[in-house]
């Protein structure tokens, strides 16, 4: 399959369940 639009798709996906549960980015990169 297209890997590229996987990616896409899995990183909007956890942008949204970052937003909902009020985390911080950067706080999951440490």
């Amino acid at each position: 399959g297209n890997t590229a639009v996987y990616l896409l798709y899995a990183h909007a996906r956890i942008c949204s369940i970052i937003r909902k549960s009020g985390k911080d980015i950067e706080e999951l990169k440490n």
